[in-house]
């Protein structure tokens, strides 16, 4: 499981990818499958667009569209709506060029690698309400971070304007429909599963009901969405006193009390306060606690079915390029981590040498990755990975991982809908942690926590 996470100070926006988290969108939007835009250098009839704002000499422009005019639309094989939208970029040469209708993000970005200058290219939109009148914005970002955008006011033609989708279904009738899927599919008998609801005003395609159980060593995520189809998700999990000898993914199951080692590995290019970070660490697995807590209370309970404990140690790269051993980590620090369950390195490193390596085209611009939980190490000794390529985002890397990373290992998936908190410090962050599909609420009656109960999910037992 790789998981995917960027991280710009206050908000965190990660995406799945492999599984691994990217930092530097300010998207409010569960991740969705994204199209490969199509990029060309052809010229083009130049076209006026609505109002534009640029810094650093660097212009945006729509060619193939006019503000407060019409564009043509056409329904692929699958009754998909498609716009294909035109663009220039003159000046300075972009790296990224996104789209957003609406205010919404459309999914998908185009790439100018070569460095190209002038720049044009193409994205494709599928308007969300099909025909009809939209706000187009593109943005065009340098590799020095100058932006660029143009927005132009248009009337999508030729395509129907869609209806909005069936009324959801209550929390009853969610739930009967969850037992039939994992009964159809799964072949087991869950009469009240957890589930979790999510509306989304903007983006009403992605409204829908979400459920998680843990029962027989199987994980099962599904997504059940308001036109009725579904998503699934999911894998085997064990837990560690109980590990699993598969060398695929294997999640952890989220309850007990789980020991944690951050090892800061130092590339000497970047100047921060070894012991500052090192003494964050419990700190912010106090604070994750704090979390899991509230969200019991909430429930009705003392306490979470499951608590972190964190230490964090520091040490000079031992080989610059490649993720640590747990060997390296115990001669150079006299910590072994076999003490621990999980291991997460963080390199300090300016250059983030094994994200454009090891995970290029992933991790190049940073991040960290969620890679193995509860199985048999099929990645070397790592459990998560990340980098802090600034400075001043060695807090925030720490929280990326705690919050973000470690739930992966725990199966939460990018398609869930993160929400808004605050940390004690006053940092306010997006919070990952999939709290009722955890099994950490009650979904049966019996007035026990899911995942700690003998009987889960109104089952005859686990």
């Amino acid at each position: 499981m790789v998981a995917k996470s960027s991280h710009k100070l206050p908000v965190f926006v990660l995406a799945l990818s492999l599984a691994a988290c990217n930092l530097p969108s300010q998207q409010k939007v569960p991740s969705v499958p994204s199209e490969a835009p199509l990029i060309n250098s052809t010229e083009s009839v130049p076209a006026p667009a609505g109002n534009s704002d640029s810094s650093g000499g660097m212009q945006i422009r729509f060619t193939n569209l006019t503000d407060g005019g019409s564009i043509s639309g056409t329904l692929d094989e699958s009754g998909k709506p498609q716009v294909v939208v035109q663009f220039e970029v003159t000046g300075i040469a972009p790296l990224i060029i996104s789209l957003s209708a609406n205010g919404v993000q459309v999914p998908g970005e185009a790439r100018n690698t070569e460095g190209t200058l002038p720049y044009a290219g193409e994205l494709k939109w599928s308007p969300l309400n099909g025909g009809g009148d939209y706000d187009l914005t593109a943005t065009a970002v340098s590799d020095q971070k100058q932006i660029a955008t143009t927005t132009a006011h248009i009337t999508v033609t030729d395509i129907p304007a869609f209806t909005a989708t069936p009324p959801p279904l209550d929390h009853t009738a969610a739930q009967r429909r969850f037992t039939e899927l994992y009964k159809q599919l799964y072949k087991i008998d869950v009469p009240a599963p957890s589930l979790h609801r999510f509306d989304s005003p903007q983006r009403p395609d992605l409204s829908r009901w979400i459920s998680a159980v843990y029962y027989r060593g199987g994980f099962h995520y599904l997504d059940l969405y308001d036109d009725g189809h579904y998503l699934e998700s999911g894998g085997d999990y064990a837990d560690p006193t109980h590990m699993s000898t598969s060398t695929s993914l294997i999640y952890c199951r989220p309850a007990g009390d789980f020991k944690i080692l951050v090892a800061f590995v130092d590339y000497g290019n970047i100047t921060f306060n070894k012991d500052e970070a090192i003494a964050d660490v419990p700190t912010m697995a106090q604070w994750m606690n704090q979390f899991y807590d509230n969200f019991a209370i909430s429930q009705g309970f003392k306490s979470s079915p499951m608590h972190i404990s964190a230490q964090g140690v520091y040490l000079a790269v031992p080989k610059r390029g490649e993720v640590l051993t747990a060997a390296q980590v115990r001669t150079a620090t006299g910590v072994d981590p076999a003490l621990f369950n999980f291991l997460i390195e963080i390199d300090i490193d300016a250059d983030n040498t094994i994200g454009k390596t090891a995970w290029k085209g992933i991790l190049e611009s940073g991040g960290g990755v969620a890679l193995q939980g509860c199985g048999t190490r099929y990645y070397g000794d790592i459990n998560i990975w990340s980098v802090v390529n600034v400075s001043t985002n060695v807090h925030g890397v720490l929280v990326m991982d705690f919050n973000h990373e470690l739930s992966h290992l725990f199966g939460m998936m990018d398609s869930w809908p993160f929400v808004s908190a605050t940390l004690p410090d006053g940092l306010a962050i997006d919070d990952w942690i999939p709290y009722d599909l955890f099994g950490w609420s009650d979904s049966d009656g019996d007035g026990v926590p899911e995942i700690i109960d003998a009987t889960p999910y109104g089952t005859g037992g686990s």
